[in-house]
Parts: C-alpha cells; sequence; structure tokens
C-alpha cells in the first residue's frame, strides 16, 4: 500500500483499518498494483465529514483512495462494496473512491 505525500498519519477507526486491509488485498487481484491512499483526516473535506470521525469519537471513520490511474473502476468499487457490507459507503468520485464506515439506518 502507498500513501500519498502529504497524508497525516492519524489514529485510524478499526472499521478504517479493515477497509484498508480489504481494499489492498482486492487492489492487488484485479490491477496487479499498490493501492493508494490519498486522504484521511488531512485534506478540506465538507463540515461533519467522517474523515474528521464523530463526536466525541475523533478516530478517522473515512478514506480516499486513487483511482485516476486505473481502467475500469466501476467494476472495483462494486467488489468493494460487496465485501465490505452495508456499514460502509463506497462512492466514486472523479479521481478517488470514497470509503467511509456510516452505520446510520443500515442495522
Amino acid at each position: 500500500m502507498k500513501v500519498k505525500a502529504g497524508v497525516q498519519a492519524v489514529v485510524l477507526h478499526s472499521s478504517i483499518e479493515h477497509v484498508l486491509e480489504v481494499a489492498e488485498a482486492l487492489h492487488q487481484e484485479m490491477y496487479g498494483t499498490d493501492l493508494t491512499v490519498t486522504a484521511l483526516q488531512d485534506g478540506d473535506h465538507m463540515a461533519g465529514s467522517l474523515h474528521y470521525g464523530l463526536a466525541p469519537d475523533p478516530r478517522c471513520r473515512a478514506v480516499d483512495v486513487r483511482t485516476r490511474d486505473l481502467e475500469r473502476v466501476q467494476p472495483y468499487a462494486t467488489k468493494l462494496r460487496e465485501l465490505l457490507g452495508l456499514a460502509f459507503d463506497v462512492v466514486v468520485e472523479k479521481d478517488h473512491i470514497h470509503i467511509e464506515y456510516d452505520l446510520k439506518g443500515k442495522l
């Protein structure tokens, strides 16, 4: 796994540690390359973003991973959703996939 320069080391929620393990293994399987993390708690995210955790727990509950160098991103995102389950949102953006641990209304 690679981490983009400038991405800050933070205390991750255990769910994001799990996401990174699953996403890296799937990335290796589908593309034969390392996953690149592009954001955790660093960067500018909208107010209330799970990148910043949930009060009173400030642990990071979201991660962005690079897709701009990949072909066929949608099958990767679909398989990632299947592997992670309903507790996670997997959102394909222009140049990354945003993945967050978000239980609201799902269990």
